[in-house]
């Protein structure tokens, strides 16, 4: 099982390691918030090859997380997919 030190999404060194489980790895990120990667969209999209996800998609997505906050979001196929069709970048202000 992979035990990356860093956000997968934007990357920013964490000050806890990943906490893997099972089937799920549980992310405390002080950037994106916390949040959670089924072991099969890590392995997918942020293993040795990097998938679909685009700087883009990371940033939607680190962005989505953040504004979910307390909620613990699930990074799967399913979500990423419904997030990256309805959600942009944020704006100059949300930022």
């Amino acid at each position: 099982m992979h035990n990356p030190q860093k956000c997968p999404l934007c990357k920013k060194v964490l000050a806890r390691a990943l906490i893997p489980t099972d089937s799920i790895i549980r992310v405390i990120c002080s950037n994106c918030g916390t949040y959670g990667i089924s072991l099969e969209f890590y392995e997918d999209n942020f293993g040795d090859n990097y998938g679909k996800l685009t700087i883009q998609n990371l940033a939607i997505l680190a962005h989505s997380i953040y504004r979910q906050e307390p909620n613990l979001p699930l990074l799967n196929n399913d979500f990423v997919d419904q997030v990256l069709k309805i959600n942009n970048l944020p704006t100059a202000s949300e930022q």
